[in-house]
């Protein structure tokens, strides 16, 4: 059973790596006005706080990626987990906190409902694997 959800976990980790490059690169692209103006998204601003935040997604990115081949995957899941549901904090205090136009709010709020949905993944996953790597007591 621990195999099977270890696979599960590693295909989890493999489509969070996915998730978190393409929203780590849409937050450094889209401070640039050209490419801002190109999807129809006014340029966003204050652009440093977005372009750390892509900096630190594609990080992740790339953590994930080595946990998806099986490299320390529960040590990993557990925290994507938790940057995971940090991540969703993070992308309502923008909102809330910054007069940001319609779309960037809508798509900020799209974002972190994926970003939430892989938050409880991983933490179900990996109860689910550390439940079945325990030893069942009986004899």
């Amino acid at each position: 059973m621990s195999e099977r959800n270890g696979a599960a976990m590693r295909l989890l980790m493999g489509a969070d790596a996915v998730w978190d490059g393409l929203l780590g690169l849409a937050l450094l692209l889209l401070p640039v006005a050209a490419v801002s103006d190109a999807v129809g998204f006014p340029a966003v601003r204050p652009w440093p706080v977005y372009c750390a935040l892509g900096v630190a997604m594609l990080a992740m990115a790339l953590v994930l990626a080595r946990a998806a081949r099986g490299i320390d995957t529960a040590a990993v899941c557990k925290l994507a987990a938790l940057g995971n549901a940090a991540g969703v904090v993070v992308a309502v205090v923008l909102v809330l906190v910054f007069a940001l136009p319609a779309a960037v709010t809508v798509a900020l709020l799209v974002a972190a409902f994926v970003t939430a949905v892989f938050a409880a993944l991983e933490a179900a996953a990996l109860s689910a694997f550390l439940a079945s790597a325990a030893p069942s007591g009986r004899a």
